[in-house]
């Protein structure tokens, strides 16, 4: 029904309207950002800049999903011991360590395995240990339309996931360290947004 729609597209307008949302929402793409910038560099990374051979792809991707595996359970564990606003920051703490030391790696020495990938690692671990928080906050705006706001959510996640990979990944693809930049750059912006938006609620 017409109707129909135009409570939907009512709805959908309310979540986007709320300034809480839209930076919590941004925080989580420009967290995952980093994630895809090296997703989408994948080919370049592992073959260009660690010389590796085309069957060696497990090595940037296993400790990239290791990390988020890792991260989640540890953070699933202590989901109830510690209060979501320590829990992010503990994942963004881990996140930071991760991203400085990745540029200063790939700053002083030519990348290879296993320094160029273990501090992926780390930065995928902080990321599972902090986005369940900000997601959770997210859709806790709006407790009346969670659905509606995790498939907003989700979508702002993945235009970021595109954009980063189909526009900033073949810009920066092409050197180590101006990928460890951007991993750190998205990272920056990521609790930049988090940090606005308890400001703003």
């Amino acid at each position: 029904h017409a109707s129909d729609g135009v409570a939907i597209a009512k709805n959908y307008l309310k979540v986007l309207k709320n300034p809480q949302f839209l930076l919590l929402s941004l925080s989580v793409g420009l967290a995952f950002g980093g994630l895809s910038l090296y997703i989408g560099s994948a080919a370049n990374f592992v073959m260009e800049i660690l010389h590796l051979p085309e069957t060696a792809f497990g090595w940037l991707f296993v400790p990239l999903i290791s990390g988020m595996v890792i991260g989640s359970a540890w953070g699933g564990k202590r989901a109830d011991k510690i209060k979501p606003a320590r829990m992010v920051w503990i994942g963004f703490a881990l996140m930071a360590a991760a991203g400085v030391v990745n540029v200063g790696y790939n700053a002083m020495f030519v990348a290879e395995v296993p320094w160029a990938v273990l501090p992926l690692m780390v930065y995928t671990f902080g990321l599972a240990v902090a986005m369940p928080a900000i997601q959770v906050g997210a859709l806790g705006l709006f407790p009346d339309n969670r659905g509606l706001a995790s498939s907003m959510l989700a979508f702002i996640q993945m235009m970021s996931f595109a954009l980063v990979s189909g526009l900033l990944a073949p810009v920066l693809f092409g050197s180590a360290f101006k990928l460890a930049c951007g991993v750190l750059a998205g990272m920056a912006g990521s609790l930049v947004c988090w940090r606005l938006s308890r400001r703003v609620g």
